[in-house]
């Protein structure tokens, strides 16, 4: 009975071993729905522009499902047939399934995209505490807040009442009562207000240090949109009349090549999302399925 008797011990003593060494391998791993900054040294100025450069990355690595579900009821994304995800093209016709898969990614992807924003801005605004410059610091929590303001319209636009995130905690959602979409417009409208006067007053393409990031334009574009889905027109009207007074913009007329290439930073564009395959004929791309797109038969559906 001894060498059975010592067979067991040691094969507990072994399992114990495994279960202390998984439990310090999941204790060496970052908590989850945290962004960590305590590392950072905000004294250091010049890195300041490092928060909004990953608010950027976020905002521009869009998962292949986002955008044909924030489009699927206009003229530019089709639907397919009913053969392959049909709740897919029953949300063309407002018909929603909670459990379709498509929803929960974009929820997923756009909230996590929003809080990337308010760490960014919280994280300028402590650059600007320890010193930075306050007037390009202002600049960068401006362009972040712009970007917040963006995907927040998509958000609301594809399920009406929706949470409005005050800071980058996701716990903050647990107690937070959802805003109607009127009140997501208005907050959205009252944003763009506040962001514009730290904005560069440029087109995007004019930039030199963000080519193509957001300026004061972006903002008013984005402010136009909010407030038509509020139906006031004559405050669309206030937020369109300097685009168009700027004499920065205009309709490009190859619209064959204004999603490709040559259309990028196009002087039509006023926000843009860049994908590329790097030049490479293999290896990484950076992009999503193009089947969605263009008419079928020459008709849209």
């Amino acid at each position: 009975m001894k060498p059975f008797k010592y067979i067991l011990m040691l094969t507990a003593s072994f399992g114990f071993l495994l279960s202390v060494s998984a439990c310090h391998d999941l204790l060496e791993e970052p908590a989850e729905n945290r962004i960590f900054t305590e590392e950072t040294d905000y004294t250091v100025s010049e890195n300041m522009i490092q928060p909004l450069l990953g608010a950027y990355a976020e905002f521009q690595s869009r998962g292949w499902e986002d955008h044909p579900l924030i489009a699927v009821r206009g003229d530019d994304v089709n639907h397919g047939g009913l053969g392959d995800q049909q709740d897919f093209a029953e949300t063309d016709k407002f018909n929603y399934n909670r459990g379709f898969w498509m929803y929960n990614s974009l929820w997923q992807n756009i909230y996590k995209d929003i809080f990337a924003t308010h760490s960014a801005m919280e994280q300028v605004d402590l650059y600007i505490t320890n010193g930075a410059s306050a007037q390009l610091g202002n600049q960068y929590i401006a362009e972040a807040r712009v970007l917040r303001g963006w995907l927040l319209l998509q958000l609301s636009r594809t399920w009406g009442a929706v949470f409005i995130p005050t800071s980058s905690d996701p716990a903050d959602l647990l107690t937070m009562e959802p805003a109607t979409k009127d009140q997501v417009m208005q907050h959205i409208s009252d944003e763009m207000d506040v962001a514009m006067a730290d904005l560069p007053d440029l087109h995007p393409n004019q930039r030199s240090d963000i080519r193509g990031g957001v300026t004061r334009y972006t903002a008013l574009a984005i402010q136009a949109l909010a407030n038509l889905e509020l139906k006031q027109y004559q405050k669309v009207a206030d937020a369109t009349s300097p685009i168009i007074a700027s004499d920065k913009f205009e309709l490009e007329e190859d619209f064959y090549n204004l999603f490709k290439i040559p259309g990028k930073l196009n002087n039509e564009n006023i926000l843009e999302i860049q994908y590329s395959d790097f030049g490479q004929g293999s290896g990484d791309i950076i992009a999503h399925l193009f089947a969605f797109y263009g008419p079928q038969a020459g008709r849209p559906k």
